[in-house]
């Protein structure tokens, strides 16, 4: 990408990253070091014509979502403000649409209806 002087980068991240969640530090740790990876990857090669973003699909019923416990998939939808879990098809577009954005780099984005809350 660098000597071709252009390319997209979309890195999949997760709501675990920005909330954590007792119990599997290690994943949100890994998580919340993507958000820093992007945001310094989106920096460091803007001058090169790279761009990288993140998107967080948010709580799908993949075979991970349907592996987790029937609490934790009944909180993703009553923390969704839509009362749903996110879709594949849904993220897969916005994917798509991104890669295609000349201006957008180092930003992430939350697919899922589940509003943040910070400090």
């Amino acid at each position: 990408m660098v000597r071709q002087k252009h390319g997209r980068i979309v890195f999949t991240g997760s709501l675990t990253g920005t909330l954590g969640r007792p119990g599997i530090h290690g994943y949100a740790a890994s998580k919340a070091a993507l958000i820093g990876f992007t945001l310094s990857v989106a920096r460091e090669l803007a001058g090169v014509g790279v761009r990288a973003n993140a998107v967080i699909p948010g709580f799908m019923p993949t075979r991970m979502g349907r592996a987790a416990s029937a609490r934790a998939r009944e909180r993703a939808c009553s923390e969704s403000v839509f009362g749903r879990h996110a879709d594949a098809g849904e993220a897969a577009r916005f994917i798509v649409h991104l890669a295609g954005m000349e201006g957008v780099s180092g930003q992430v984005f939350t697919l899922d209806g589940r509003i943040r809350r910070w400090g």
